[in-house]
């Protein structure tokens, strides 16, 4: 972990809100992409030493500045052709790039191919990984850019596609399109830049990300400290001089990490501290601590005028009946707490893209409280972001200063007026005069009614609607049980790995392989295969009468005994699977794995505990008490990606006094997509051995890939449990 810093931190801030407090700082907030891709243009050619990038997404061919290419030369500005002219240009430069390795869920969103695309024309100095280090359910939702760790940006833009927009959000734009050429809606969006202390602090956050996600230690190179030039195109942003900043951050509990979860008690605390005027553009409300504290402030006589904006719709069909339910129902209690009606929540609203049937995005995640704070950075108001996922956040502290008062003011009018399209600094001279934000925004929609900020479409709360959500699970603040379990699983598994010397896991994939080419071999190829046919083998298995029901007793017989040996129950499913038609290898294989279970199981309730204090110690031991509670989903993930033997897991079920039934079940979902494969993989071996073919080698080759892949990603994703 990074080591917090001891510095006294200036009240509201507090070691449990603000990681660090810095300054002084020069600092820009800029509107949407377009100003921020320039600005990151004009930083990174600054650049002498090495520049580190952090995304929840990064795509090579994101569009820097679509204003300046070309036709005859497409892409010039992409990411990628960008980064490899900076590295052409500065042999000493090095360029580290951290993103999420993200959940299927976004498969269909996501640049394919990510690492060979980065890797292809692979240049030495150009580094790149996909960061799986977190908790299942979580991401990595950081969005920062470091230069030589003396200035970065950070905020709610990723350098990646379908972020491009400017400060007009047009209907159409000609720049607003995928590399597919498809265009998107209009995306509105804020991002901090700042020169001082705070850009090497966030260099911190980087490097310790890259240690966890890689293993590699990254050494600060000394860069002598310089003179910036404004990386901010004129009039593209609000400026903030000489700006005392404070870090927050989350991060959940994972491994041996403990969780951080200093951005929701800094919302909680400056949410309090506000007098006059609070002013939240985000893309979610949905955080219970957040809402409670906001229905808090509402329920006082006197408190502060409160301006919420949102984005129309939570995205597409499932997310509004999920994320929108849920938003729904914050926004609702929010509203039943606001005794005085000083709360007012808007959307974007423009005519001609309301026409199209779209709506533009609100991706922004920024907080003003009076004039004295600003808040800008990567966490969402939801739940996970408050405790799941990794996010940081930067506080401008202008209370001191003056100008930074005014400046933060002027920010304040920029929002209030930006979506009208209307000039900032009206909106200004009206907040100086002391109207209030409701008040300039009505003015805002009589002057502009075809675009302005319009009234939030709150739906009538649905009780029954809203019930059928699992808010754990869409909306999780920390850690969901699963993760828990499933790393006591893989203590266990880890304490018997450093027992036997070697993986179980992989010893049983060398095994099982070896095992399906003899068998077939065997079958095929030798002598032996006169005594050992599958006639002669299954005769075994039949009564002299032709009966041949004694297989339903002798193969579960074999699983039962082989699971009491603890011999690989995927070496009997392929010994299965080469003896009977696949029907009745499926039929058998079921019946042999719960007489595996069950035997084991017996045998973990009787002397499990007793075998696992003398053969793997007490800290197996202390693992064992505390998996008792036996996660469904747990265990199914457990069949599905076995961290540790299948004998072991039964008999750890069994003394860890989990309820049969439910492990049961458990074991027959979780491998029956294996059983398939192991299955469908001997016979095409067996295909091939007797009649070669190139539908059955390709059929081979598919499975052992798919199979590989598998294995390399559970590997990935499951290997870092119970380390540490």
């Amino acid at each position: 972990m990074i080591p917090d810093e001891s510095r006294d931190l200036p009240a509201p801030f507090t070691p449990e809100n603000a990681w660090r407090y810095d300054y002084p700082h020069d600092a820009w907030l800029y509107c949407d992409a377009a100003a921020y891709f320039k600005a990151f243009i004009a930083a990174a050619e600054q650049a002498v030493s090495h520049i580190y990038i952090l995304g929840w997404d990064i795509h090579t061919e994101t569009n820097l500045a679509p204003d300046l290419e070309r036709s005859y030369y497409p892409r010039h500005w992409s990411l990628d052709a960008f980064l490899r002219r900076l590295l052409a240009s500065r042999p000493q430069l090095q360029i580290y790039l951290l993103s999420w390795d993200y959940s299927p869920v976004f498969f269909l969103e996501r640049e394919k191919l990510q690492s060979l695309r980065f890797a292809w024309f692979r240049h030495p100095h150009m580094h790149f990984f996909l960061d799986s280090q977190h908790p299942i359910g979580g991401s990595h939702h950081q969005k920062l850019v470091i230069v030589d760790d003396q200035m970065a940006f950070i905020g709610g833009l990723d350098l990646t596609i379908r972020r491009w927009d400017n400060c007009e959000h047009p209907p159409h734009h000609p720049w607003r399109r995928d590399p597919d050429g498809e265009p998107y809606a209009p995306f509105h969006d804020t991002q901090l830049g700042l020169v001082g202390l705070s850009a090497s602090s966030l260099g911190d956050i980087f490097r310790e990300r890259w240690l966890r996600a890689t293993g590699q230690t990254l050494s600060l190179p000394e860069v002598e400290p310089r003179l910036w030039q404004e990386p901010a195109p004129e009039g593209a942003a609000i400026r903030f001089s000489k700006a005392p900043i404070a870090l927050s951050r989350t991060s959940p509990l994972y491994r041996d990490y403990e969780p951080v979860q200093e951005i929701v008690h800094l919302y909680e605390d400056l949410l309090r501290s506000a007098q006059k005027r609070i002013l939240i553009e985000n893309q979610y409300l949905t955080a219970h601590k957040i809402v409670e504290v906001i229905s808090d402030i509402c329920r006082k006589e006197v408190g502060p005028e409160i301006v919420i904006i949102l984005p129309e719709r939570s995205g597409g069909w499932l997310e509004i009946r999920t994320m929108g339910q849920l938003q729904n129902s914050a926004l609702s209690k929010i509203l039943a707490a606001d005794t005085y009606k000083r709360v007012r929540i808007y959307f974007p609203y423009n005519q001609q893209v309301a026409q199209q049937k779209k709506y533009i995005t609100v991706h922004s995640k920024l907080m003003l409280i009076d004039d004295s704070y600003l808040v800008v950075g990567s966490a969402n108001l939801n739940n996970r972001s408050m405790g799941l996922d990794t996010e940081c956040m930067v506080t401008i502290d202008a209370r001191e200063d003056p100008e930074l008062r005014k400046a933060i003011l002027r920010t304040a009018a920029f929002i209030l007026a930006h979506f009208s399209h209307s000039k900032t600094e009206d909106a200004y001279e009206q907040l100086l005069q002391g109207r209030s934000m409701a008040e300039i925004i009505a003015g805002l929609q009589k002057v502009h009614p075809q675009r302005h900020l319009a009234q939030f479409p709150l739906a009538p709360s649905d009780a029954s609607q809203v019930s059928l959500i699992d808010e754990d699970l869409l909306d999780m603040e920390a850690p969901a049980r699963i993760e828990i379990a499933m790393d006591r699983w893989a203590k266990m598994s880890d304490a018997i790995n450093g027992r036997l010397g070697v993986s179980p896991r992989v010893l049983a994939l060398v095994l099982t392989g070896l095992l399906a080419l003899a068998l077939a071999a065997i079958w095929s190829m030798t002598p032996m295969r006169e005594f050992l046919s599958e006639e002669a083998l299954q005769s075994l298995f039949a009564r002299y009468d032709g009966d041949e029901s004694r297989r339903f007793i002798v193969i579960p017989l074999i699983f039962a005994i082989g699971g009491l040996c603890f011999f690989p129950i995927n070496l009997l499913i392929i010994v299965t699977a080469s003896l009977f038609p696949v029907a009745w290898a499926l039929s058998l294989i079921v019946l042999g794995i719960i007489s595996n279970v069950a035997a084991v199981y017996v045998l973990g309730r009787l002397a499990g505990r007793y075998f696992f204090r003398q053969f793997f110690g007490k800290r197996t031991r202390a693992i064992l008490h505390r998996i008792g509670d036996g996660h469904f989903l747990a265990l199914v993930l457990l069949r599905i990606v076995p961290i540790a033997p299948s004998s072991v897991v039964t008999l750890a079920a069994g003394a860890g006094r989990i309820p049969f039934l439910r492990f049961l079940l458990a074991t027959l979902l979780g491998m029956a997509p294996g059983t398939i494969m192991l299955v469908m993989f001997q016979k095409s071996i067996i295909d091939l051995f007797r009649q070669p073919s190139w539908g059955s080698a390709l059929l081979l080759i598919a499975l052992t890939l798919t199979a590989v892949f598998i294995y390399h990603w559970s590997r990935l994703r499951f290997s870092n449990y119970g380390r540490g």
